[in-house]
């Protein structure tokens, strides 16, 4: 077992190094710049209906919500690696398909633990007062590591249902839209109610729900399916699919390790050269 973790911790260092010390860091803090930009945008903005302006609103429930980002951040790592041979020669090493995913699952949850923070340090910079204490900064960090804990599976889920390019773009823009529709960045109570219904069983909603109660408490409430606060509720589902998305990872991981080979591999890289023309 203590092979298995020095090689996931091994792999998570090599992965976090690859983003931030390159280029890449760019991208990665795009996501962050946009959310702080467009909540200092909309910080002058006021609703009556609201405790806070509509950037502070946007943010408190985009804290919870953009946690579940890990979901397309494994799956798009997970393709990538599909289709470029390394999860090939992963399973080629002793505990290699575990080694792997333990290893994934820390590198994101530092990473996206880093890019919170700077949203957090962001808002707190740069909007006027929310009027949140620091006790409440210090739970929000505990829950940003729950949510994160409780996506994960659901990237690795989502990454091994992905064969292509097109396929790989549909569930990406899938689910950005979940996300974009799931209450983070307006009141859910907007949408039509079956559609407020189809984000009951989905983490994202409950992760900004609870973002919402930590931050804003019963002020929240209103903003939520059923005009009230659930966090015995959002905190069960979350660990729903922490525990059950675990053990449906792991099957799918190695599902999709088992079909792993050579041939596979060459087809899957002439199927992608295909799609994009070259």
């Amino acid at each position: 077992m203590s092979s298995i973790i020095r090689t996931a911790l091994t792999q998570a260092r090599a992965d976090l190094r690859a983003v931030f010390f390159s280029p890449a860091v760019i991208g990665v803090l795009l996501g962050p710049a946009f959310i702080l930009g467009w909540a200092y945008y909309l910080s002058d903005r006021v609703s009556d209906d609201m405790p806070l302006s509509v950037g502070g609103f946007m943010l408190v429930s985009t804290i919870g919500v953009f946690s579940t980002m890990i979901v397309m951040q494994l799956s798009s790592e997970m393709s990538s690696e599909r289709l470029d041979g390394t999860l090939l020669r992963v399973r080629t090493l002793p505990h290699g398909a575990l080694s792997w995913a333990i290893g994934k699952t820390l590198s994101n949850v530092v990473l996206q633990g880093i890019l919170q923070t700077v949203i957090m340090v962001g808002a707190f910079l740069l909007l006027p007062p929310l009027g949140i204490s620091g006790s409440q900064w210090l739970v929000t960090i505990g829950l940003v590591l729950f949510t994160i804990c409780a996506t994960a599976p659901l990237g690795f889920m989502v990454g091994a249902l992905a064969r292509g390019v097109y396929s790989q773009m549909f569930l990406f823009f899938g689910t950005m839209i979940v996300v974009a529709t799931s209450g983070a960045f307006f009141p859910i109570t907007i949408l039509p109610t079956w559609l407020q219904y189809l984000h009951m069983p989905l983490p994202f909603y409950w992760a900004g729900h609870l973002s919402r109660w930590v931050l804003l408490g019963a002020d929240g409430a209103s903003y939520d399916f059923a005009g009230g606060s659930q966090p015995l509720l959002a905190a069960g589902i979350l660990l729903a699919w922490m525990i059950g998305g675990f053990a449906l990872a792991t099957w799918s991981i190695n599902r999709s390790f088992r079909k792993l080979s050579l041939s596979s591999l060459a087809s899957m890289q002439s199927a992608m050269r295909s799609q994009l023309g070259v």
